[in-house]
């Protein structure tokens, strides 16, 4: 666990976002979706939920200085939505 966490502080290192732009580091990022997704997190917002359920098993391993990241809704759907939305969407040459 203690190699997988320092690996996860390596990638800060070559995070090439603008860094005036981000309000969470990578690694808490990919480290919180490796945790969300081990357990089964299908999505973000599953991902979201599995954060904030677990805060406090995961500051044991990250800091979460900004508290935890979370979703919100949009109102444009996915292109690979199988939900009904009240908009008509544009035809998409995106496969999903």
């Amino acid at each position: 666990m203690n190699n997988l966490l320092e690996n996860l502080k390596i990638i800060n290192q070559a995070d090439l976002r603008q860094q005036e732009k981000t309000k969470y580091p990578l690694n808490e990022i990919i480290g919180i979706s490796f945790f969300a997704i081990t357990a089964n997190a299908n999505d973000f917002v599953e991902i979201a939920l599995f954060t904030k359920e677990h805060k406090q098993q995961l500051k044991q391993y990250l800091t979460l200085q900004h508290d935890t990241p979370a979703t919100t809704p949009s109102n444009t759907p996915s292109p690979c939505s199988t939900q009904p939305t009240s908009k008509p969407t544009k035809p998409n040459s995106t496969k999903c």
